[in-house]
């Protein structure tokens, strides 16, 4: 017995189409994801920053930026705003960031531990709104 398979090319060009239109709901999916951790990332980075004048938590933003089909988050401190001493916090954002101290220990690179402790938060966040994306 012989069972010959055959897919209308109809069938195969609507699915083809249909997938073409998930792209860009996927992409803009994919953008959000990290934008949402790059917030969610920078907020926790925030409570750990360390506070002399506030000039350098202050300085701290974020920025989206990368392609479209590589989207990425930033996060930085330090700029022209004039913080300990008069100095910007450009000029000491790095070298605070590797200080440790023992009156604020958890300030000892407080983005950097925000960061690699929010891995899976992220991974979560990019599948939920990948599946919102996808059922859309």
């Amino acid at each position: 017995m012989k069972m010959e398979l055959v897919v209308d090319s109809r069938s195969v060009h609507r699915m083809i189409t249909r997938l073409r239109k998930k792209q860009g709901v996927v992409r803009g999916a994919a953008r959000q994801a990290v934008d949402n951790t790059t917030e969610h990332v920078f907020q926790l980075a925030q409570e750990l920053a360390p506070v002399m004048t506030g000039a350098l938590k202050a300085s701290g933003k974020t920025a989206s930026t990368g392609h479209v089909d590589n989207p990425k988050g930033l996060i930085g401190y330090g700029d022209d705003t004039s913080g300990h001493e008069g100095r910007p916090t450009s000029a000491y954002a790095v070298p605070r960031h590797e200080m440790q101290s023992k009156l604020n220990p958890k300030a000892y690179k407080w983005l950097e531990r925000t960061l690699l402790a929010s891995d899976e938060a992220f991974r979560e966040e990019a599948l939920r709104l990948l599946g919102q994306a996808l059922q859309r």
